[in-house]
């Protein structure tokens, strides 16, 4: 259960902010993530992998969501293969593990396995968890649920508007049928937390400081391919991050984006389907 809400953390980082600046920006990822971010809406498909000490080969994720950006609001289904890991397979009864979650606004809604919800019967039975990540502001035990990307379906396109070093242009590449422009570039985990709202500032930072601790560098490699409207299309990112006890953990993600406008606002699960962990993980920080 831990490590799958990892990997929901994992992908909501990935929900690439798009949000309004009063910075001028010169390089062509910030100046497409400042553009896109004047839409109202998008969807979104992603794939990730995870490699670690332990595992018996890569952990595959892979999915699709809808980001309503006007209203704060997200759906997302995501499917992790589990067949290179017999035991935890066994565990849940499949080589797949399916997974839901809906944002709105600052609560996230996460649908769990059938397999999780009987090895916890303190759940009553209730496929749903329900966080309201803004009451654990201040938490420090609270770990990434702090982060503005749990909370803010729109969070890593914010990132992306800050100026980048190093851009360079690797040509014209289609994506989804799409004519785009494929750009590498390094990002400055010091300057990303600037285009933030300063009250999510010093948590950010605080985050962006461990992940610089854990890959050794300052800078974080990334690579965008954007449209000839100037809009983000597509999204690339791999990590080398050392471990405590001195492992390497190597993630890659991937995030297409398409269909920028409008987006349906996501269906809540029903109040009787939904267990509340908000203030049990509040008291217990």
């Amino acid at each position: 259960m831990a490590g799958a809400v990892v990997l929901v953390a994992a992908v909501a980082a990935a929900f690439v902010a798009l949000g309004s600046t009063n910075s001028p920006v010169s390089d062509p990822i910030a100046q497409a993530a400042t553009l896109s971010s004047t839409a109202p809406g998008y969807r979104m498909n992603f794939a990730l992998s995870i490699s670690a000490p332990g595992l018996g080969q890569p952990v595959a994720g892979s999915g699709s969501a809808i980001i309503d950006l006007r209203d704060q609001a997200a759906s997302m289904s995501f499917a992790m293969d589990l067949s290179g890991e017999p035991q935890v397979a066994q565990q849940l009864g499949s080589t797949t593990m399916n997974m839901r979650m809906v944002m709105d606004h600052s609560v996230l809604y996460v649908k769990l396995p059938a397999a999780v919800l009987q090895s916890a019967p303190g759940l009553g039975g209730k496929p749903w968890l329900k966080l309201d990540i803004a009451k654990f502001a201040g938490l420090p035990s609270a770990g990434s649920l702090n982060n503005p990307a749990m909370s803010d379906p729109g969070s890593m396109l914010q990132y992306l508007r800050a100026d980048s070093s190093s851009v360079s242009n690797e040509g014209r590449q289609q994506v989804d049928g799409v004519e785009t422009t494929h750009y590498h570039a390094m990002l400055d985990l010091s300057n990303l937390a600037s285009n933030l709202p300063p009250s999510e500032q010093s948590t950010v930072q605080q985050s962006l400081s461990q992940l610089e601790q854990a890959m050794g560098s300052e800078e974080l490699p990334i690579d965008v391919w954007i449209d000839a409207q100037h809009f983000v299309r597509r999204i690339g990112m791999s990590l080398s991050m050392r471990m405590a006890n001195g492992g390497t953990v190597q993630e890659a993600m991937t995030a297409d984006l398409s269909d920028y406008g409008p987006q349906p606002q996501p269906k809540l699960p029903p109040d009787d389907q939904v267990q509340d962990f908000t203030n049990l993980i509040h008291i217990g920080s």
